[in-house]
C-alpha cells in the first residue's frame, strides 16, 4: 500500500543529525551480542564470508551508520509503545541473538530503507525467524524509498520456515551460501564463489 511519508519518517530525516560521534561508543555497546553467540543476521548469511570478515572487519563507518539508524528507529517505536528489546534463543547448542526493530502482542515490525520496495528473500527469512521465536503470526515491513512509503504484510509460512532452518544449519556446518556471492567483497579470494549474475537479452541485471 502506497502512502505519503509518515510523520515519524520526517522526524528521522530532519533530526538524525542530532546524533554526534561522542554517542557512537555508547550505541555500539548496547547490542546484547556476546562472544558466545551469533546475531540472527549472521546466521542467515554465508559462514565462509563470516570467517573472512573476522580477519578483515567491515568498515567502521558502515557499522556506525547502521547502529545510529537502528538506535533512532527504536527511540521512535518506544513513543508508540512498541517493544524493541532483543532476546536470545538456543538452537542446537548455539545461542542466537534476535533483535527485531519492534514488536507488540501480535506483530513484528521491520523498517527497511531500500531503493525500490521489493523484499529480498533474506529479509523474509529474517522476519520468519522473528515470528517463529517471538510467537507472532504477522510481520509488517515499513519500507521507505526516496519517494514513497510502502507497508508490506508478510505471514508465517511453512516453506519459509523450512528454508530458515536449512540456512541456519548450513551456517553452523560451515557450508557456503551462494546467494551472498553476487555482492560479496571476498569473491575474488573465495574458492566457493559462484557467479549468480542474471542476464536478460545479453544484459546484466
Amino acid at each position: 500500500r502506497y502512502q505519503p511519508l509518515p510523520s515519524f519518517w520526517r522526524e528521522y530525516t530532519f533530526n538524525s543529525t542530532r546524533f554526534r560521534y561522542n554517542e557512537i561508543n555508547n550505541i555500539l555497546t548496547k547490542s546484547p551480542k556476546t562472544k558466545d553467540g551469533f546475531l540472527l543476521t549472521e546466521t542467515l548469511g554465508c559462514r565462509i564470508k563470516y570467517e573472512y570478515e573476522k580477519q578483515q572487519p567491515p568498515q567502521r563507518k558502515k557499522v556506525i551508520l547502521g547502529k545510529i539508524i537502528d538506535n533512532f528507529i527504536k527511540q521512535i517505536f518506544k513513543k508508540y509503545n512498541i517493544k524493541t528489546e532483543g532476546k536470545v534463543f538456543e538452537y542446537k547448542n548455539h545461542k542466537i541473538y534476535l533483535e527485531p526493530d519492534g514488536y507488540d502482542d501480535k506483530n513484528i515490525y521491520e523498517v527497511k530503507k531500500m531503493t525500490y520496495p521489493q523484499l529480498p528473500e533474506r529479509y523474509l527469512l529474517q522476519a520468519t525467524a522473528y515470528m517463529y521465536f517471538f510467537q507472532k503470526q504477522n510481520t509488517y515491513f515499513l519500507v521507505f524509498t526516496d519517494e514513497e512509503f510502502t507497508i508490506i504484510e508478510f505471514n508465517l509460512q511453512d516453506n519459509y520456515l523450512q528454508e530458515l532452518f536449512k540456512t541456519i544449519d548450513n551456517f553452523f556446518t560451515f557450508l557456503p551460501n551462494t546467494n551472498e556471492c553476487k555482492f560479496c567483497e571476498f569473491k575474488n579470494k573465495c574458492k566457493y564463489y559462484k557467479d549468480t549474475t542474471e542476464y536478460i537479452n545479453g544484459l546484466k541485471v
